[in-house]
C-alpha cells in the first residue's frame, strides 16, 4: 500500500516537471524503514523516528519535509495516512519561519517584474505560471532551495 502510494506520487510530480531524485531516495528509504516495522501507511511516530536517523539537524528537517509533502498527497486518497508534525527538528531552517527569506523573495519578484517591464506584479506571476517549462524549472529550483540544496 505504501509503495503504491509512493509510485503514484512520484509519477504525478514528475508529470508536473519535478525531477525528485533525492526525494525518491528519501521516500524509498522511508518505505523500507516503515515496512520493516509493519507500517502500511505514513505514521507520524515512524516518520519522526526515521527522520531522526539523519546525521544533521538540517538533514532531519529535510527528510521530514519530504515525508510531510508526500503524506498530504497520500492522505487525499487514504485518510489512514498521518501527516507528521512540521518544524520539530529545525524550525529556523523553515522557509515560512524566516521573514527575511520572504522579504528577499519579494524583492527578487519585484526586481524581475521591473526587469520584464511589467506594470503590475500579477503580470509577472501570470507569465511565470503560463510558461510550463519555466514554471517546472522554477518549481524544481524552489524545491531544491527549501530542501537545503539537495536534489
Amino acid at each position: 500500500m505504501l509503495t503504491n502510494s509512493i509510485k503514484t506520487y512520484l509519477s504525478v510530480r514528475r508529470a508536473l516537471g519535478f525531477k525528485l531524485q533525492s526525494v525518491e531516495k528519501y521516500l524509498w528509504n522511508y518505505a523500507n524503514f516503515a515496512t520493516a516495522r509493519g507500517d502500511i501507511r505514513v505514521l507520524s511516530k515512524t516518520a519522526v523516528e526515521w527522520a531522526a536517523l539523519a546525521s544533521s539537524e538540517n538533514q532531519r528537517s529535510n527528510r521530514l519535509k519530504v515525508l510531510i509533502r508526500f503524506a498530504r498527497f497520500a492522505r487525499a486518497e487514504d485518510s489512514g495516512h498521518e501527516i507528521p508534525p512540521d518544524n520539530i527538528f529545525c524550525s529556523q531552517c523553515a522557509l515560512e519561519a524566516s521573514p527575511d527569506t520572504r522579504d528577499r523573495i519579494t524583492r527578487h519578484m519585484l526586481a524581475l517584474s521591473t526587469y520584464m517591464g511589467h506594470a503590475r506584479l500579477e503580470s509577472t506571476y501570470w507569465y511565470l505560471e503560463s510558461t510550463p517549462q519555466l514554471m517546472a524549472d522554477i518549481a524544481d529550483l524552489c524545491e531544491s532551495f527549501t530542501l537545503g540544496g539537495s536534489r
